[in-house]
């Protein structure tokens, strides 16, 4: 009876927590203008920096730095004289961004106080524009895509002096371009990318960051151009779809080769996707028009469909135990799909908009909110008694039907919250929304939200003064605790995963009972004498 009566409150807690509350973290652009964005960057010192509009400018944007509290949310520039600013990479310890300041793009690095340029347009520059997939770091350097009135758009790197940048290789000769494209870091040291020598077309490519050390690695299409869009890093190879075909490269021409040749009346598509020591991605078969999604662990014998009769899948996201991505059927529209790696596993979270209306926007974000999956979605069926509040609100879904349902109602009245471009910092899950934070009936401009997420991992945690031990972890009966001074506990509380307690233990000993509790994820907090409190995530099995 008291493992039944223990289930049944954690269950009954799970439904509740589905519809509890999202916090608003910080409204930070103040601006009633639609389509205002930000764009999820890079993690670097406990801070998460990102781009976001600016409050007087719907087309240029500002780099603000969040550590997932109201005070540590602040715009880092803060200059009206800058434009436009967004992260790029990290490299020895300091973080670059691209800044638009008076319509001089530059590249500055930043310890998180201080800021320098880096490199700064000359009288021959062409216009400067990084992103990911145009830099990457290389041993002492980064290389990155530099274009100058000399040479054209080609490959330069730079240990990060200011100043000091260096043409790589002229690829192309002469003031034409090579456009380098698509830099994917593999074993040895080395980038694969793709280039044009205005030779052989666009084709793949590799570099050591010497001149020598750049060169083609193979012509894959003889006629003209390949037709490589993307390069995945994978088990220190470099992946690639090209015609019907899924290529491996090790960056050497024998080694750049066929991996998967599917079936002959499909063709390869993206995005590829890694989880789980595992790649995934999706081919289409022109036969009978659907798509099927793969996964393969490097070997043909490893490589496997996991489902059939997708219109198209895209935008995947892992959570701490399933893969999440987004898909269109014609029975059921463009919904929220999961997979744990095997056929039977993979399959429709809840048709949320029964039928094939759609219940996911275009491009939707997902995000990882630990043991759930967070999202936006736009719940149109008739009956419901909640229509208004849940068109385009924030849903959550731990991968099962019942488990896949709306979380919070961002916008309590007749708008839309349009939960987007979320992103993980220090153990949370924050994403922006557009809400009536004010409570005047106009949308605000740019808010940040904090997610009701469970992002806490199973660590240990250590203290000079608390050394304390749990295992095992997974545990199925009992949870043994060790510190280094057993006094030192003034008690123990188990919770469910929404946080409420379910059981307090006040006697510590080494050895904590949990078999009449049913499987599932718990917290266990840990108090000291001292007041310091210890959170540790487990699973019962």
């Amino acid at each position: 009876m008291k493992k039944l009566y223990l289930f049944l409150i954690c269950s009954f807690i799970i439904i509740l927590n589905s519809f509890s509350q999202a916090t608003h973290l910080k409204t930070i652009s103040t601006s009633n203008e639609t389509n205002q964005t930000i764009r999820p960057g890079l993690t670097f010192n406990g801070n998460h920096y990102f781009s976001a509009s600016k409050s007087n400018f719907l087309t240029f944007s500002t780099m603000w730095k969040t550590d997932g509290t109201e005070s540590g949310t602040i715009d880092f520039i803060d200059s009206d004289d800058v434009f436009d600013a967004s992260p790029i990479f990290v490299f020895n310890n300091d973080l670059y961004y691209l800044a638009n300041e008076l319509n001089v793009r530059t590249i500055y690095k930043t310890d998180g106080i201080n800021s320098i340029p880096v490199i700064t347009p000359t009288a021959t520059s062409l216009q400067i524009g990084f992103d990911h997939r145009t830099v990457a770091t290389l041993n002492s350097n980064f290389i990155f895509f530099y274009g100058d009135t000399t040479t054209g758009f080609e490959l330069y790197s730079s240990d990060g002096t200011p100043g000091n940048i260096t043409l790589v290789k002229d690829i192309r000769p002469g003031t034409a371009s090579s456009f380098p494209n698509y830099f994917t870091k593999i074993a040895g040291n080395k980038i694969v990318f793709t280039a044009n020598d205005g030779t052989n077309g666009t084709e793949l490519w590799v570099t050591d960051g010497t001149s020598a050390g750049t060169q083609l690695v193979k012509d894959i299409d003889t006629s003209g151009s390949s037709g490589i869009t993307k390069l995945t890093s994978f088990n220190g190879k470099a992946y690639f779809a090209q015609g019907n075909e899924i290529w491996e490269s090790d960056g050497t021409e024998a080694g750049t080769q066929i991996f998967l040749n599917l079936r002959s009346d499909d063709t390869s598509d993206q995005p590829f996707y890694e989880y789980n020591n595992e790649l995934y991605f999706t081919a289409y078969d022109t036969t009978f028009n659907f798509v099927d999604l793969w996964k393969t662990n490097g070997t043909i014998t490893g490589s496997s469909i996991l489902a059939s009769g997708l219109e198209y899948a895209d935008v995947f996201q892992k959570t701490n135990t399933l893969l999440f991505f987004a898909a269109y059927t014609n029975a059921n529209g463009y919904e929220l799909w999961r997979t744990d790696g095997t056929p039977q596993g993979t399959y429709l979270t809840r048709d949320i908009n029964p039928g094939p209306e759609d219940s996911l926007v275009t491009d939707p974000s997902l995000g990882n909110g630990g043991d759930k999956l967070f999202f936006e979605s736009v719940f149109i069926t008739s009956n419901s008694v909640l229509e208004d509040e849940q068109d385009g609100e924030l849903w959550s879904s731990d991968g099962t039907e019942v488990g896949t349902l709306l979380n919070t109602t961002i916008d309590s009245g007749s708008g839309e919250g349009n939960p987007d471009d979320f992103f993980n910092i220090n153990d949370k899950l924050i994403f922006k929304a557009d809400a009536d934070v004010n409570g005047n009936g106009t949308n605000a401009g740019i808010n940040l939200w904090i997610a009701d997420a469970n992002l806490l991992s199973n660590t240990i945690y250590t203290t000079k003064e608390n050394n304390i031990i749990l295992y095992p972890n997974p545990a199925k009966d009992y949870l043994i605790i060790k510190t280094n001074n057993v006094l030192n506990i003034e008690e123990i509380s188990l919770y469910c995963l929404d946080g409420r307690e379910i059981a307090k233990y006040y006697k510590y000993n080494s050895k904590i009972c949990i078999e009449n509790i049913e499987s599932g994820t718990y917290i266990l907090n840990i108090k000291t004498l001292d007041g310091t409190k210890k959170s540790v995530k487990f699973i019962k099995s």
